[in-house]
């Protein structure tokens, strides 16, 4: 893993810009404050990349006890390769503030975990700002409570406001996705369940979420050592002893609850004595029983024919059909069971070599219920707009045939309101250049923003509800383009830091700070 390492999220969008601008525009005691784990470190790093400038002379110092005035000294002297004196130690930083500028270069001064600093040394910082000699600028990054010991101390009003606070929020679970994508590049991506345990036990934290997937990776790829779910609660020789109780248990039970009528009856029906014999009376006709004795061929042909006939009536061969009245459908079957009942009972005896009665139609199904109409089909859309415009444009008389294809392609390809952005493009409407140069270079004005995009620049003057008094310039920085928002015309440095206490709560947030409108004529002039 890379220990320069920096990841920008939205959360912290454009924050190193913003405060290298700070520091190359204005004499800001720039403040970087979060808890342990929050990138305070790598935000540091960072700035000290950026602002290596040939017109730069950098002192870094990252403290790990408390550190006094004459420390801090000792450390500076040390980043700057000269000698400790027995002055006292703001006069040398004076001293070296001075040579440097002498030598058209400016000092930077870059604390990492500036806690550790205690009164004195946070008192030396503040007198080498005040003074201004050779314009130092300082960093300080540290824990919140950083915040309340500057409170305490009074520098904001020894520095007449001239404090620049940055607060380091945590990413969000999106962020923090990504953040460890892009930090372990080479290692297998985590389970959602890690994640979100991970993000959980970290708050969001890069330094802390850069340890606890480090931890994981080395642990094999599980979040925590947890035991290994069995298939069974017990040991299996335990299980199977009970498996056999249980089995020997449901036999008895089976057994106990078993009737004992299944025997009971087994025993009688295999006993000869419990068997009954019931004679069944059949009435037969007395002439057909002397026809028996004549000819039996022709009582067996008739007996077939019955049972035929008796087939086809349970077949449904000899329904009637069902009557087209008003019917109910109980009587209906009523009937068909009488008819039934009748034609099995009392069959009248048949003729000796009867025809086969031909089987009767099938009755008819009723016919269904008329299926309602269908919903009318509602009425085609009528075409779209850029139809319209297309065969207004083949109508349209041109100088020559290639124009007019081009400008219907360019009329189909851009209707609405796009068309009309697209007159509309030209100069911002916010970009008042002109007017900054002819204000007098005496005056000052608050500076709200500053980016590399022109677009996020327009983006966000038109997102204000209060834009009249917004002005915004181009100009150059570190040989790329650069875009400042400006806000408002005053008199002096102190009306304009008084005013920012009056600004929209949209544009306070953004940290606004006096500059003079002589430094805006200059960068504009860069170009």
């Amino acid at each position: 893993m890379s220990q320069n390492f920096y990841f920008e999220p939205d959360s912290r969008l454009q924050l190193i810009d913003k405060i290298l601008h700070l520091l190359r525009y204005s004499d800001f005691l720039v403040v970087v404050s979060g808890p342990k784990g929050s990138g305070k470190t790598s935000v540091a790093k960072k700035l000290a990349v950026e602002s290596l400038t040939s017109d730069i002379r950098q002192i870094r110092i990252s403290l790990r006890e408390e550190t006094s005035a004459s420390q801090l000294m000792a450390l500076a002297a040390k980043a700057l390769g000269a000698d400790v004196t027995n002055d006292d130690p703001l006069t040398q930083l004076h001293a070296h503030s001075r040579a440097l500028h002498e030598v058209h270069q400016h000092l930077l001064i870059l604390i990492d975990n500036a806690e550790w600093l205690n009164d004195e040394a946070i008192e030396l910082l503040a007198g080498l700002l005040v003074s201004g000699t050779g314009m130092p600028k300082v960093i300080l990054a540290g824990e919140p409570a950083i915040k309340t010991r500057l409170a305490s101390l009074a520098v904001g009003e020894l520095l007449e406001g001239k404090i620049h606070f940055e607060e380091l929020h945590p990413f969000t679970l999106d962020e923090a996705k990504e953040f460890i994508k892009l930090r372990f590049p080479n290692q297998p991506a985590l389970k959602a369940k890690q994640l979100k345990s991970v993000f959980k036990s970290s708050e969001g934290f890069p330094g802390r979420l850069t340890d606890a997937v480090s931890e994981i990776h080395r642990s094999g790829g599980q979040a925590a050592p947890t035991k290994r779910p069995t298939a069974f609660p017990l040991p299996l020789p335990h299980m199977i002893g009970m498996a056999a109780v249980l089995v020997s248990v449901l036999g008895i039970a089976t057994w106990q609850f078993m009737p004992e009528d299944s025997q009971a009856v087994q025993e009688n029906s295999d006993d000869p004595k419990s068997r009954m014999s019931v004679p069944l009376r059949v009435a037969v006709p007395e002439e057909e029983v002397l026809a028996t004795t004549e000819s039996a061929p022709v009582i067996r042909n008739t007996l077939s024919e019955r049972l035929e006939r008796q087939e086809k009536l349970r077949q449904g061969e000899l329904i009637p059909p069902l009557p087209e009245g008003n019917e109910t459908k109980s009587e209906l079957s009523k009937k068909l069971d009488q008819a039934l009942a009748d034609s099995t009972l009392n069959t009248p005896a048949p003729a000796p070599a009867p025809a086969p009665a031909p089987a009767p139609a099938p009755a008819p199904a009723p016919a269904p219920a008329p299926a309602p109409a269908p919903a009318p089909a509602p009425a085609p859309a009528p075409a779209p707009a850029p139809a319209v415009v297309e065969s207004a444009a083949k109508k349209a008389p041109t100088k020559t045939s290639s124009k007019v294809e081009q400008t219907k392609l360019d009329v189909v390809k851009s209707p609405g309101l796009k068309g009309d952005s697209d007159k509309s493009k030209g100069v911002s409407p916010w970009l008042k250049e002109k007017e900054l140069l002819n204000w007098p270079a005496s005056a000052f004005t608050l500076q709200v923003l500053g980016a590399r995009s022109e677009e996020s620049v327009e983006k966000f003057i038109a997102s204000l509800d209060s834009r009249d008094r917004l002005y915004y310039f181009k100009t150059v920085l570190s040989g790329k383009p650069w875009h400042v928002v400006v806000y408002g015309q005053y008199a002096s440095k102190a009306a304009a830091s008084r005013a920012i206490t009056g600004l929209p709560k949209e544009l306070r947030k953004l940290g606004p700070w006096p500059r003079s409108v002589k430094g805006i004529h200059q960068d504009i002039q860069k170009k």
